[in-house]
């Protein structure tokens, strides 16, 4: 949520230089950035609903630790299956 307003509130360029995913010249943090980057409120808003009702689950299923694991990886992994 920090990451977005800053963005899309206060148009901190931090933001929009380095979270970003790059395609074509991406770096190697990036992948994990952009799990907090937004493209506006409707997809924050989304994002944050599925995370409730699925985040539950997965939390109650794996623990806290278990959701974190799972948030990131699944996010690292989009960011690079989208490179390919």
């Amino acid at each position: 949520l920090a990451v977005f307003v800053l963005d899309k509130v206060f148009h901190y360029p931090f933001v929009a230089r380095h979270m970003y995913l790059f395609h074509r010249r991406w770096k190697w943090w990036q992948p994990l950035t952009t799990c907090f980057c937004h493209a506006d409120r409707f997809h924050l808003s989304n994002n944050l609903f599925l995370l409730l009702l699925f985040g539950r689950s997965v939390e109650d299923d794996q623990g806290r630790g278990g959701l974190l694991f799972s948030y990131f990886f699944c996010g690292v992994f989009a960011s690079l299956a989208s490179i390919i």
